[in-house]
């Protein structure tokens, strides 16, 4: 098992993480990654599902 060590840019990233109720999800991946650092990440899913009305900013 590895040492996961924090740089002073994650610790502010932190609150943020708390503040948008990702927080779990952030120390699931920082465990996954301090038990085997070269195992492939999870997969992801995306935020957004239906972008029939989405016109992209010109």
């Amino acid at each position: 098992m590895y040492k996961a060590i924090f740089t002073k840019q994650a610790v502010k990233d932190f609150e943020k993480l708390k503040a948008a109720c990702l927080l779990p999800k952030a120390k699931a991946l920082v465990r996954n990654l301090a038990q085997n650092p070269y195992q492939n990440s999870p997969p992801y899913e995306i935020g957004y599902k239906n972008t029939a009305g989405f016109v992209p900013a010109a």
